[in-house]
């Protein structure tokens, strides 16, 4: 039908995850260390509407509680108890709309929005990585039997911090959301 609707409750259990600490060697490598026990639990909603024949929204949104039971810091000897785990939002949304303007050309816009996550599971708010929105879109255009796509991202040229690690000397560092950016893509067919 013209309206489509999913949902999933998720509870992932794990005894002895090996979970990324946040720390990277000289070159770079994640270190990865023994949690013990962890989970992560939550709901995940997706959904679609057919506005008209030519006109679709969809959205899609994950909440979470992610923990880890207990985390013992080799390098530092301290044991964090029910903390975040790294690079983990406990909220996610996303939207896209579709217009088919013509049986030829489509146009599309995506935004997406990403919590804050931590970089270290150790449940220091100073190292984390903010919240950020972003938007995309594009369009598609068949040209006989080629297409032409030329799609942006990062349209509104927002300065976000995705990603990141944290230094040996407890400092954050960030990997930078690549700005306005464009992709085009021709696509020939016989």
């Amino acid at each position: 039908g013209r309206l489509g609707f999913t949902t999933n409750v998720f509870d992932m259990r794990f005894r002895d995850e090996i979970a990324r600490t946040g720390a990277t060697t000289p070159l770079g490598y994640d270190i990865r260390a023994n949690v013990g026990k962890s989970y992560r639990r939550g709901l995940e909603f997706d959904g679609t509407l057919a506005v008209t024949a030519t006109l679709d929204l969809g959205a899609s949104m994950t909440v979470s509680r992610n923990r880890i039971e207990s985390y013992l810091d080799e390098r530092t000897g301290i044991t964090y108890r029910d903390v975040e785990p790294i690079l983990t939002p406990s909220f996610l949304t996303a939207q896209q709309v579709t217009w088919r303007a013509t049986p030829r050309v489509t146009l599309t816009a995506d935004s997406r929005y990403q919590g804050r996550s931590f970089l270290a599971p150790v449940g220091d708010e100073r190292l984390t990585s903010p919240a950020f929105h972003v938007l995309d879109g594009g369009a598609r255009v068949a040209i006989g039997s080629s297409t032409l796509s030329i799609y942006g991202r990062n349209l509104l040229d927002r300065r976000a911090l995705p990603s990141g690690d944290v230094s040996s000397d407890g400092t954050p560092r960030y990997f930078i959301l690549a700005p306005r950016s464009v992709d085009v893509t021709l696509m020939l067919r016989r």
